[in-house]
C-alpha cells in the first residue's frame, strides 16, 4: 500500500491564469492561456470516459483498461505511454512509460469549508514537489475551472489535461455514489 500523504497545500487562488473552458454540455474542453487556446479535447460517447485531447500537434487518449477495471491507458499518437491509476477515493497516481519512477498524486482540498463547492485539486510529483493546481467552483450555474502551472520544470500543459480528466471521473464517481 503507497503512502501519498503530507502534501503542502498552501498554494495561493489568485494567480490561477489558465482558464479550462467546458462546451457542448461538459464534452469537449478547451484549455486558454492569455486567449490562446493550448489544448483542445473532447470525451467522445456520453456514456464512456475515453477522452481524446490535442497538444503540440500530437494525439493523445486516454481509455480505460477494461470494463472492470479501474486503470486507464495514456496513449500518444497511438502508443502505449503510461496508466493512470485510481488509489483510493482522494488519491490518484499517473505513471509514465518514459519515466518510471515518477509517480503524479492529486489531493483534494476545500479551501473555504467542507459545505462550499469550491474544491482546490494539487497535483504533485514522486517527491512531494508542487507540479499544478486547478480550482473548481460553481459560479451562475456554471462550472468555472481556473488553473495554475508551477514555476518549475513543468511547464507541461499535458499534465493539466491528465488532471482535468481525474476530476471530471471524481465528479462522476461522487455523483453516482450520491444518486444524482
Amino acid at each position: 500500500m503507497m503512502c501519498l500523504l503530507k502534501l503542502n497545500l498552501n498554494i495561493p487562488i489568485v494567480n490561477m491564469d489558465i482558464d479550462i473552458v467546458l462546451e457542448n454540455n461538459r464534452k469537449n474542453f478547451k484549455i486558454v492561456k492569455n486567449n490562446e487556446v493550448l489544448v483542445t479535447g473532447s470525451k467522445l460517447k456520453w456514456y464512456s470516459h475515453e477522452t481524446d485531447f490535442f497538444f503540440s500537434n500530437k494525439t493523445y487518449k486516454i481509455k480505460k483498461k477494461s470494463f472492470w477495471s479501474s486503470r486507464y491507458n495514456i496513449f500518444e499518437s497511438g502508443y502505449l505511454k503510461g496508466e493512470i491509476r485510481f488509489l483510493g477515493k482522494y488519491f490518484f497516481s499517473f505513471l509514465g512509460k518514459d519515466k518510471p519512477n515518477i509517480t503524479y498524486t492529486m489531493s483534494i482540498k476545500k479551501p473555504r469549508g467542507w459545505f462550499r463547492a469550491e474544491t482546490l485539486y494539487t497535483l504533485n510529483d514522486s517527491n512531494n514537489n508542487y507540479v499544478l493546481s486547478v480550482n473548481y467552483k460553481w459560479k451562475k450555474w456554471k462550472e468555472v475551472y481556473k488553473a495554475d502551472i508551477g514555476e518549475s520544470i513543468y511547464e507541461n500543459y499535458e499534465l493539466l489535461a491528465y488532471t482535468l480528466f481525474l476530476i471530471r471521473l471524481k465528479h462522476y464517481r461522487d455523483s453516482a455514489a450520491t444518486g444524482v
